[in-house]
């Protein structure tokens, strides 16, 4: 009865370590599908944050474009100190349209 017990001890001995042994392959079996997610979530943050710079490059672009647009037409019709620009001289000229890309 003795051995009988010490063979169940055994057994069950040999019982936690396969489940011991299961739960650790389990875990490490997750741990690479956490990573797996993680390495696929940096891929997909870097490549979104390279779009949004993108975008917002070609956003200033098309703004400094659109400012320089409506710039020219309505440089014709622009004043400084009550002359019209294409009245001033050469020099005025150039201060006032130095002047509008500044401010």
């Amino acid at each position: 009865m003795i051995q009988k017990l010490a063979e169940q001890n055994l057994l069950a001995f040999d019982i936690i370590t396969a489940v011991n042994n299961k739960l650790n392959t389990l875990v490490i079996e997750m741990d690479e599908e956490i990573n797996k997610i993680y390495k696929a979530m940096i891929v997909f943050f870097k490549h979104t944050r390279s779009d949004l710079i993108q975008m917002e490059s070609r956003i200033e672009k098309l703004e400094r474009n659109v400012a320089l647009h409506d710039w020219n037409i309505t440089v014709e019709y622009r004043m400084y100190n009550g002359v019209e620009y294409c009245d001033l001289h050469d020099i005025e000229k150039i201060a006032c349209i130095a002047n509008d890309f500044f401010i």
